[in-house]
């Protein structure tokens, strides 16, 4: 993965890149990024992952990293980029009535029907992601065949 500031001179890395996996990486108690914004994109990353429907590992992705890393790379150094980071921030997320706060801070509208109808979303979401690691295995390649056949 790229790690350097500059985004100009950067490239994206290729399918050959064997740097290794990303880093995951806990929240930093010195950082310079504000604890409210990091846990405010942490959410919204949960957030775009359920309605979008994406599978965990969508942040792991290295075009995804990039992003981040071009819009501000101090707030990319902070983002935990595992699915059992984003899997870990989801459950703690909804469990707590943190979710129901976030919420309405983006949009003061709702209502507690649409609270409801929302979670329901993501635990349709959650036996979605385990109906096909069951059935597919974790497999990205065969993943993305089997459901493209289907």
């Amino acid at each position: 993965a790229v790690l350097d500031k500059d985004s100009n001179n950067s490239t994206l890395p290729s399918s050959a890149d064997t740097s290794g996996p990303p880093s995951y990486k806990r929240l930093r108690p010195n950082s310079n990024v504000p604890r409210a914004k990091i846990t405010t994109l942490r959410d919204l990353n949960v957030t775009s992952i359920v309605s979008a429907d994406l599978p965990f590992v969508h942040f792991e992705n290295a075009y995804v990293q990039q992003m981040f890393r071009y819009y501000n790379p101090e707030v990319a150094s902070e983002i935990p980029w595992g699915r059992t980071a984003i899997r870990d921030r989801f459950d703690n997320f909804y469990r707590r009535r943190e979710a129901l706060a976030f919420y309405w801070s983006i949009s003061p509208e709702i209502t507690d029907t649409d609270v409801k109808a929302q979670r329901m979303q993501y635990y349709g979401h959650i036996l979605n992601l385990a109906a096909r690691a069951f059935l597919f295995g974790t497999d990205k390649e065969v993943l993305e065949a089997k459901s493209d056949f289907f």
